[in-house]
């Protein structure tokens, strides 16, 4: 047994950017009086990165309020206001009410010529004395970040990575007073509510190191006879983030029930697990039927997996488990995939991937529920690459696929789009799409089940490229 425990302290010097939200939030308003701040400090470091403010958008109750472009200053429906200093980044919130919300657009580019990862943290504290109704269980704090939104209230991000001199993008950061007025109550005098003079601090951080720095709280190293042993002791761990260098060949056997053999027990508390397979295989054996995940509702990181699914269930011929399925919140970094796979969680990304399509009737990824983004993805030579399909009342909230490539496929267009409520969002930018089928509306990128006019679509800056036709 190959496997060794090291403590790593957690970014240590390589702090290279912060962003610190400080909120104070106070006084005798019938609803709420509140002065906010931002604050946006650059630092120099071992990497070079920079943030900008983009966009300031004002909302209340769901309705965008007018901002006043020119010096970034507006005002709530109810009167609070808002106004951001472009130069220093600070961001004053005055007499907010339920319903108000501010959000903020950072546009972050990594200047160094070496590679980086980076994540956000928030944390909400409030004073001791704050009693039994907190702010902090007011305000509702999130960083949307590739698609995929956080919440910082309670969770941080996973370690993201860069290329050198990549432009990130928009980190959009939201600030909010939920606007549901049936759960705000007030006093004898109808003068006050529950959250009045109440204070809460908020921290939002923006940290960023070079791309093979350790940033894990824990690192151990798994041996294939080892591997399951390993994954059952996460449940006595005290770190919250923590790695699992795989050094050869690993199998894991999947559950019979819905609910089965998740990777990460309920019991452990990592919030964060990340699987470093350094291009060895991952192969799924068992009946194939509980999803892959991490049943604390932490993340699952798979990074350099070649994934294997030599699972049978016993319901084969039913399309959900004739596919390797995966749930929860999980990152996929330069994984391969050799076999379909569903998903049917609350977050996933994929970034650097290559799906292989080698059954005549599946797919190479099957999206079912949740937010997925495939960003510089490969769906690989076969006979269909994408399907998102709603079923047995799943909702996905949004599907992107940005530059990524199909085909060559001998069935199916690129992306197969099934049925989807009318909340649903997909993108299909910057992609290839090489010697695929027409479809049924014979565009090649996609065809569609469901009326593309019937939800938020968006198909921009695609290529189709016919090399069998002279």
């Amino acid at each position: 047994m190959n496997r060794s425990m090291k403590k790593k302290a957690l970014i240590a010097s390589l702090l290279t950017l912060a962003l610190c939200f400080g909120v104070l939030v106070g006084a005798t308003f019938a609803l709420l009086t509140s002065e906010s701040k931002v604050n946006i400090v650059t630092t120099a470091g071992d990497v070079d990165v920079v943030a900008t403010i983009d966009g300031f958008k004002l909302y209340s109750f769901g309705v965008e309020q007018e901002v006043n472009s020119a010096n970034w200053t507006g005002k709530f429906a109810n009167q609070g206001s808002a106004a951001l200093d472009a130069q220093t980044g600070e961001l004053k919130l005055e007499n907010i009410t339920p319903g108000d919300k501010a959000v903020i657009d950072i546009g972050f580019t990594n200047l160094s010529d070496i590679a980086i990862k980076y994540r956000v943290e928030m944390q909400v504290t409030v004073p001791e004395a704050d009693g039994e109704v907190s702010l902090k269980d007011a305000l509702t704090a999130t960083a949307t970040i590739g698609g995929i939104d956080y919440n910082m209230k309670s969770s941080k991000t996973v370690w993201l990575g860069a290329a050198p001199g990549e432009t990130i993008g928009n980190i959009s950061v939201a600030i909010e007073f939920p606007g549901d007025k049936d759960v705000i109550t007030y006093g004898a005098a109808n003068d006050h509510n529950q959250y009045s003079n109440k204070e809460a601090d908020i921290q939002l951080a923006i940290y960023a190191v070079q791309a093979n720095a350790q940033t894990t709280d824990e690192l151990v190293d798994v041996a294939a006879d080892d591997f399951a042993n390993t994954l059952a002791g996460l449940d006595t761990t005290t770190a919250e983030s923590v790695e699992l260098n795989v050094t050869e060949t690993i199998e894991w056997e999947t559950g019979g029930g819905h609910g089965s053999t998740p990777l990460v027990s309920e019991n452990s508390a990592a919030t964060e697990v990340v699987i470093e397979g350094n291009n060895n295989t991952l192969t799924a054996t068992g009946a194939g039927v509980g999803p892959i995940r991490a049943a604390n509702g932490g993340t699952l990181v798979f990074r350099n997996v070649n994934f294997v699914d030599e699972s049978v269930s016993y319901a084969e011929d039913s399309w959900e488990f004739t596919y390797l399925e995966f749930a929860g919140n999980l990152v996929f970094e330069n994984c391969t995939f050799n076999s379909g796979i569903a998903f049917e969680g609350e977050n996933a990304s994929f970034n650097n991937c290559t799906f292989v399509s080698t059954a005549d009737s599946e797919y190479s990824v099957w999206v079912s529920s949740g937010n997925v983004r495939f960003t510089n993805c490969k769906f690989a030579e076969g006979t269909r690459a994408a399907k998102m399909h709603e079923d047995y009342g799943s909702e996905i909230s949004s599907v992107v696929f940005d530059n990524c490539t199909f085909g060559p496929l001998s069935k199916k267009p690129g992306i197969a789009i099934g049925d989807l409520n009318a909340n649903t969002t997909v993108v299909i930018t910057n992609c290839t799409f090489t010697d695929v089928q027409p479809g049924d509306q014979g565009v090649y990128m996609y065809e569609s089940d469901t009326d593309v006019t019937t939800f938020n679509f968006t198909e921009s800056n695609n290529t189709v490229v016919n090399t069998t036709t002279p």
